[in-house]
């Protein structure tokens, strides 16, 4: 049976570096690897932040009224809607996810380059969203996501959603493009976030799961009519009581809505 020769081994010569700059090498890492925990902290501040933001103003009708006091607990009026089979605030409107964003579908590049080159952009596949190390592609013909929201649509992970990626977007990608410019892609995340757990039951596909568009278009929700008042208010209301950090990590959720 082959075994280890630790004598070989012992006999290898190695040029290190001095203790010092291992010291500063090690310390380099650390850093790094600090700034790394410090993000994934504050991404899931961010996703606690924008489930909190949905539940209350678009389940709960909680969201700031002129006065920034939550709207319904404080006497806001509702009225009956016959498509949701429920009350919902003044104002608001029941649409289908589909009247809020479009399904943009990726492309598969002619070339993927190992390193960026003049005229190539990022090329955005799952392992990319989950942020592994990037190909590049020409964005001639293809489609360029700056940020908006993805959804996974062919696979395992269909449904998934993903926001804040740039680059030209991958084939199993489709991007949500608003239609609606009084609604921001924070909220279109937190939506469909929310909504995953009905919609992802409705994939189709026996062998390879596929993301039922469709079925995704068609589900109903309350939105406001008018969700611009709702930030101006939030802000307004916000602006001198919170200049702390949650405030900074909030603010971007909803100061496009």
């Amino acid at each position: 049976m082959p075994s280890l020769n630790t004598k070989l081994m012992d006999s290898i010569p190695l040029n290190l570096p001095s203790r010092e700059i291992q010291d500063k090498i090690a310390g380099l890492l650390d850093s790094i690897d600090s700034r790394i925990e410090n993000n994934n902290k504050v991404n899931q501040e961010l996703e606690s932040m924008a489930k909190t933001i949905y539940d209350y103003w678009l389940l709960q009708f909680e969201f700031p009224n002129d006065d920034g006091k939550p709207y319904k607990s404080s006497g806001g009026k509702m009225v009956w809607n016959d498509e949701l089979k429920k009350e919902i605030p003044e104002g608001w409107e029941c649409v289908q996810l589909g009247e809020i964003f479009l399904f943009v579908k990726g492309k598969i590049p002619k070339r993927l380059a190992g390193i960026q080159e003049d005229g190539l952009h990022p090329y955005i596949t799952i392992d990319v969203a989950n942020n592994a190390k990037a190909e590049f592609c020409s964005g001639e013909n293809m489609i360029y996501c700056n940020g908006e929201v993805i959804m996974v649509m062919d696979g395992a992970a269909s449904g998934d959603v993903y926001i804040g990626n740039k680059g030209i977007l991958g084939s199993t990608f489709a991007m949500m493009k608003k239609k609606r410019t009084d609604i921001s892609d924070a909220l279109i995340y937190s939506i469909l976030k929310r909504q995953s757990v009905i919609y992802k039951k409705a994939n189709t596909g026996s062998t390879v799961p596929h993301a039922n568009r469709r079925f995704i278009e068609s589900i109903k929700m309350p939105i406001s009519k008018n969700m611009m008042n709702l930030r101006v208010n939030f802000i307004q209301q916000n602006m001198k009581r919170h200049k702390g950090f949650r405030y900074r990590l909030i603010l971007p959720l909803i100061e496009n809505v």
